[in-house]
């Protein structure tokens, strides 16, 4: 995931000028120190109705980006991590938060999302398709971001489908991908994998027979998707936008907003909801099993540095209600064994370069 880098660490200058022994304690301090803080568990509230778990605690992860519930647990995109010129995992985590590697590094470009294909998708029937980075590191979130598939049964990495093409705003280029999935089965965006790219302001489609094209690109005051999901009739897309662009001044306010699209492509000019100062970055639609929040949308924003990161319901009167504060970056959710599940990168391992494992993920059940 790409942002700002912070400045980190600044007390590993001081081993460095130490000698003897003297720098052999320093360096073991600055090591105890950047320990602790990876391991410092976050301080999520819930609002009246719901209860937050911590249920992966930083020390596992990198950056818990997209989640699909699968078989007895959540399978999770991490695009942390990196082997020679390959990189990211995807993660397994089962209902008692027990982490285990389903894909790892050696197979893999970083991988910002990821949905199984389903069976009528021709010849990637079962297999993931993947959205990815092109190379790791940071040049690799500004050049065309891929759309590859893997097969789990196998032991190859990943492979080609496509090149995503230039189209859109901010020169063309489909950089600084986040969201990807499926549209819903049966619906009219069925049989169809859509891809965000930030960079680009431009969801994509790739289709059966491996094609690749612009789906939909945003212009006017929303010019910045990051993720996406779907209502669950499936006649509308809903895409996470912000008002200005990747790259613009971090000091500028920005403001947040959920877009319905229709399957051909054509965007309400009325939004879903606006959050005047809080990107929106991700959302999930509760399944008919979640209570009295069946079908309601789940959002998540961020409105600045620190934790500060928040989860929103939408409710049938059409105005946002808290349901949890004190998340810093959280880009991954979805809804498994009735909880939301919230995968929160906190700092970024790509963007940022901050190497170490302090992703974590919350589980949010109502009373």
């Amino acid at each position: 995931m790409w942002h700002q880098p912070r400045v980190v660490g600044l007390g590993l200058l001081v081993g460095l000028v130490a000698t003897g022994t003297d720098a052999e304690a320093q360096r073991k301090r600055e090591i105890d120190l950047l320990v602790e803080r990876t391991l410092v568990r976050p301080v999520v509230k819930t609002e009246a109705g719901f209860t937050a778990t911590l249920l992966v605690p930083p020390g596992n992860l990198y950056d818990p980006l997209a989640m699909q519930p699968r078989d007895n647990g959540v399978w999770v995109a991490d695009d942390g991590a990196q082997e020679g010129q390959r990189g990211g995992r995807i993660w397994s985590i089962d209902f008692k938060g027990r982490v285990s590697t389903l894909v790892e590094t050696v197979r893999l470009l970083p991988t910002l999302s990821f949905d199984m294909a389903p069976a009528t998708f021709g010849q990637f029937a079962g297999q993931l398709i993947l959205f990815t980075q092109p190379r790791v590191g940071q040049l690799g979130i500004w050049e065309n971001h891929l759309i590859q598939h893997l097969d789990l049964k196998g032991r190859e990495a990943a492979r080609p489908v496509c090149t995503l093409p230039n189209a859109g705003t901010n020169n063309g280029i489909p950089g600084a991908g986040l969201g990807a999935r499926f549209g819903p089965p049966g619906s009219p965006f069925g049989d169809r994998f859509f891809a965000v790219t930030l960079n680009n302001s431009t969801v994509y489609q790739m289709t059966a027979d491996g094609a690749c094209k612009p789906f939909v690109t945003f212009a006017g005051p929303w010019t910045t998707p990051s993720n996406l999901a779907f209502l669950p009739d499936g006649s509308r897309m809903l895409t996470a936008v912000k008002s200005g662009r990747p790259g613009a001044d971090s000091s500028s306010p920005v403001s947040g907003a959920i877009l319905a699209i229709a399957p051909d492509g054509t965007i309400d000019p009325t939004p879903v909801v606006v959050m005047q100062g809080e990107g929106v970055w991700t959302i999930a639609v509760a399944p008919r099993t979640f209570g009295p929040y069946a079908g309601q949308i789940f959002f998540a924003t961020r409105g600045g540095e620190g934790a500060n990161g928040k989860i929103y319901r939408l409710a049938p009167d059409g105005r946002p209600h808290l349901v949890a504060s004190g998340f810093f970056m959280p880009f991954g959710m979805t809804f498994a064994n009735d909880a939301l599940w919230v995968g929160d990168v906190q700092e970024d391992y790509i963007g940022g370069g901050v190497h170490w494992p302090d992703g974590f993920v919350v589980t949010i059940r109502r009373n």
